[in-house]
């Protein structure tokens, strides 16, 4: 009787159970993958004046509202984290504005003199060195041009609150690092294809990233830059980064949905993740403004519809599935079934005390 029972509730999961989960899970990846329009999160609203207005950044990517800056741990060193930084400060720039209270300035500034204190020098260069490796055989340490833009439009906001030329001349002094290859301390990268400014900025033969999000973040502050004080030098740059992302952006395009970089191109398989999707719908219709370039704004909407075909969200879902097994699959190689069932755990509860947690900026205009 009890073999008979055991046979049964087997032939129950097999039958009943297991197709439910899996059409569940299914479900859950295919409305997961619909990015449509969703809030943009990113938004540059001051390009029609002629002052640098607030940096918008949706609160999901940036870190809580704090006074400090933000610190990371590698190895038992402790370093600055410049990107993260970056967006702390700009949300105090963007409460200045809103509320005109010099606490909100105050913050902004010292979070830029934080940054400053914390750059190192390459040939009078200023540089945010990253002491992590993201990707095998990464060297350590690198520099990225997303972290290099970011600065130099925090840096131009600080010159145009506060008037002090020291501030422009630390942002010219970043902005060399768009001026030096990659193989010599740089973030440029010049190839057939273009200009490239890598958010990646470290050596690998023949074989450069092209990071979408992270190039166009870089632009960013190059204009900014060119914006506040009219530098020449930096709307060449902008220009010929501009160029590049124009000539090469049918390589991002992989039907059902853009592509983090180009590495496709060199047998690794794409990277292709919803949020950063959306990024790039955001950046190109920022970039579109920028320059007045129609193109810009034409392939931000195309982007934009692609996942409003379910044959194409199914699509999608269905390589997603295949990205979750094999990254599961690897993992249980690496550290086991229970160690992999604990991290799913720890990631499950963590998302419910995220789902818990009082969010007190609500109000505020950013959200």
């Amino acid at each position: 009787m009890n073999r008979f029972f055991r046979r049964t509730r087997i032939v129950f999961w097999f039958i009943v159970i297991a197709p439910v989960l899996a059409i569940g899970a299914v479900l859950a990846l295919y409305f997961k993958n619909d990015t449509r329009r969703k809030v943009t999160p990113i938004r540059l609203d001051y390009l029609g004046t002629d002052k640098l207005g607030p940096y918008y950044l949706n609160p999901a990517t940036i870190e809580e509202l704090s006074t400090e800056p933000v610190w990371a741990e590698t190895d038992g060193r402790r370093w600055l984290h410049p990107v993260r930084t970056c967006h702390v400060a700009n949300k105090h720039y963007r409460q200045y504005l809103d509320t005109g209270n010099e606490v909100y300035r105050t913050h902004f500034l010292k979070l830029t003199e934080t940054l400053i204190e914390h750059a190192d020098e390459d040939r009078s260069a200023l540089i945010w060195p990253y002491p992590i490796s993201y990707y095998p055989d990464q060297q350590v340490p690198w520099i990225s041009s997303m972290a290099q833009g970011l600065v130099i439009a925090v840096l131009a906001r600080a010159y145009e609150t506060t008037r002090d030329d020291r501030y422009l001349e630390l942002a010219r002094r970043t902005m060399l690092t768009f001026e030096r290859d990659v193989r010599d301390g740089g973030v440029r990268y010049e190839a057939a294809r273009g200009v490239f400014y890598e958010e990646y900025a470290f050596v690998e033969e023949n074989k450069q990233h092209h990071t979408l999000n992270g190039m166009l973040a870089a632009l960013f502050g190059l204009y900014d830059l060119h914006k506040v004080c009219g530098d020449e030098h930096a709307k060449e740059l902008f220009d010929q980064g501009v160029k590049a992302i124009r000539d090469n952006l049918p390589a991002f395009d992989l039907h059902f949905l853009s592509s983090y970089d180009l590495r496709h191109e060199y047998g690794e398989p794409p990277l292709f993740l919803s949020r950063y999707h959306q990024m790039h719908v955001g950046q190109l219709t920022i970039l579109a403004e920028m320059t007045g370039d129609p193109y810009f704004q034409g392939v931000a909407d195309v982007w934009d519809r692609k996942l409003f075909d379910p044959i194409n969200r199914l699509r999608l879902t269905a390589w997603y599935a295949g990205y979750l097994y094999r990254d599961i699959r690897n993992r249980i190689d690496e550290k086991g079934v229970k160690g992999v069932a604990k991290r799913l755990a720890d990631r499950a509860l963590s998302r419910v005390r995220d789902l818990s947690r009082a969010r007190p900026h609500d109000h505020l205009p950013w959200t």
